[in-house]
């Protein structure tokens, strides 16, 4: 399919492609080599969600450099994967916030507020018990 798109040029391959990536059905050996023939906008943005989900299944911990990307490039739906997977540090959850009225792309900027701070509140109320269970084994 590479092949064909680089000695014709048709725009519904890169479609395809991009279609793949989105479904995670390249592998990244794959998706290097198209990235060497395609140029196109969207798909270096899937691609580069792509790449972040892969690094989460290997099980990487995103930072908030890294959610900041991912948010400017709206890949809304990897930071709800990431999420779920709950892959981000306590900046990179820090790094959402309650959208504005009228703010692009609001409704799901929301939900992934709202999940960032469950993950958030979940995540201080493991680290809370943790250190009351030290402090009850040394007097404290």
């Amino acid at each position: 399919m590479l092949h064909a798109f680089a000695a014709t040029g048709y725009l519904a391959l890169v479609s395809l492609v991009i279609a793949a990536i989105k479904r995670d059905r390249l592998s990244l050996r794959q998706l290097e080599q198209a990235g060497k023939i395609i140029e196109d906008k969207t798909f270096m943005k899937e691609a580069t969600a792509f790449r972040y989900r892969e690094a989460v299944k290997a099980g990487f911990i995103l930072n908030s450099e890294d959610v900041l990307s991912l948010l400017s490039m709206r890949a809304y739906s990897t930071l709800d994967y990431i999420l779920e997977r709950k892959a981000a540090t306590r900046e990179g959850l820090s790094v959402f916030s309650e959208p504005q009225l009228g703010e692009k792309d609001r409704k799901i900027k929301r939900g992934l507020y709202e999940k960032a701070s469950q993950v958030l509140s979940e995540s201080s109320r493991a680290d809370s018990l943790i250190w009351g269970t030290l402090w009850d084994r040394k007097g404290i």
